[in-house]
């Protein structure tokens, strides 16, 4: 999505901002709990950046990370590795 700041530039940029934005829309609404949004997320974030490209999201709760969904195998191990190395700090 084109523009400073998130906010789109030309044209073209807010017809690709509003696609996105009825995109993420349509996720939340149609998805059956709270833990299918951000599987769906990842998903169609990994999907948009091309192939190859894998997505994980982490939310920190009480502080500490977790993690709540993943694009696929790769991004899992990932965001595993990456919590035990930050747990192991702590």
């Amino acid at each position: 999505m084109g523009g400073t700041g998130g906010y789109p530039r030309t044209m073209g940029d807010q017809t690709q901002h509003d696609a996105a934005r009825i995109e993420l829309q349509e996720l939340l609404l149609t998805a059956e709990d709270v833990n299918e949004f951000p599987r769906k997320l990842a998903l169609v974030a990994a999907d948009g950046m091309g192939s190859g490209i894998s997505c994980g999201i982490t939310l920190h709760r009480d502080g500490r990370p977790a993690t709540v969904a993943s694009s696929d195998t790769r991004a899992t191990q990932v965001m595993r590795s990456s919590t035990a190395t930050w747990r192991g700090r702590a």
